[in-house]
């Protein structure tokens, strides 16, 4: 069986199923914020749940249909059989990739394959931009042995909060992942080791002194300076929050 695993549903309403044959499967969270763990128990799923209807102002059932549906789908993989893994290079998709990875390892080995965006760490546009998606299919690139396990220590060390670990991870040798030292640096830059204002809220901060009120001026100019981070309008609008900055419209 073949399987396309996508992050998010961006990508799944401009997918050529017609070209690219296969299953879908949508992974519609966001480890890059809340409650982790290594051990996926419906007690975990729960504490899930918990933090994202209050993050996202979601009911409960919403996480039931939209992600767990979705795991369960993740558990129909069997050994041998063909998995896509459609992310792009930015904090948010490579810890869903991480968590995707690791959550398959606990099932038989499937063949695990890379697609990649468009080469861009300026931008970070991943797929948003192309109507291509059958050429970069078709420059898919397998996930080895070395790769998998990778990717396994990845999930590890970030659900540890490990920064030495994470330090020396991102410097592997790997063709599997791009801009991995950027990326592990940017998400580092988060919680300094000395205290001081993480990266993304000193980034809003700049932002606000020159005088942006409006939460959508805000977060376009946030994403031209931190698309790496891979940030939707949601962890934004929590961060501001977060730091008591008052500021004009939501996100709706």
């Amino acid at each position: 069986m073949v399987y396309h695993i996508l992050n998010g549903d961006a990508i799944g309403e401009k997918f050529p199923t017609d070209e690219i044959p296969g299953h879908i499967i949508v992974i519609r969270e966001a480890f890059i914020e809340g409650p982790l763990s290594k051990e996926f128990t419906n007690d975990y799923w729960e504490k899930r749940n918990t933090f994202v209807s209050a993050a996202y102002a979601a009911d409960k059932h919403d996480y039931e249909e939209q992600f767990l549906s979705q795991l369960h789908l993740l558990d129909a993989i069997k050994q041998g059989d063909d998995v896509f893994l459609w992310f792009e290079d930015d904090l948010f998709c490579l810890v869903n990739m991480w968590f995707t990875i690791y959550y398959l390892s606990q099932k038989p080995e499937a063949n695990l394959y890379r697609i990649f965006p468009d080469k861009d760490d300026v931008y970070w546009t991943g797929f948003a931009k192309t109507n291509e998606l059958k050429k970069h299919f078709d420059e898919s690139q397998i996930f080895d042995k070395d790769e998998i396990s990778l990717s396994h220590q990845l999930w590890e060390a970030y659900v540890d909060d490990d920064r030495e670990k994470l330090k020396a991870l991102s410097h592997s040798d790997t063709t599997c992942y791009r801009f991995l030292p950027q990326v592990i640096q940017a998400h580092l830059d988060r919680n300094p080791e000395d205290g001081s204002t993480g990266r993304p809220q000193q980034t809003l901060i700049n932002i606000l002194n020159k005088g942006k009120t409006n939460f959508y001026e805000i977060f376009e100019d946030f994403w031209e300076k931190e698309a790496i981070y891979g940030f939707g309008d949601l962890q934004v609008y929590n961060m501001l929050r977060e730091m008591e900055i008052e500021f004009e419209n939501e996100p709706g």
